[in-house]
């Protein structure tokens, strides 16, 4: 798996590492719709 070389150095360095996929999936999904929403709006040029 991809993952693993990355899992092996966090563990050997003795260091906590918990996974909880699709905990803040609501958050991601609003920045995303947010960013959309900012390039189809043009926000960046109402803020200026």
């Amino acid at each position: 798996m991809v993952d693993d070389w990355f899992y092996e150095k966090i563990l050997a360095r003795n260091v906590l590492l918990t996974k909880f996929p699709g905990a803040n999936a609501p958050e991601v999904a609003e920045f995303v719709f947010a960013g959309i929403l900012r390039v189809v709006k043009r926000l960046g040029e109402l803020h200026r």
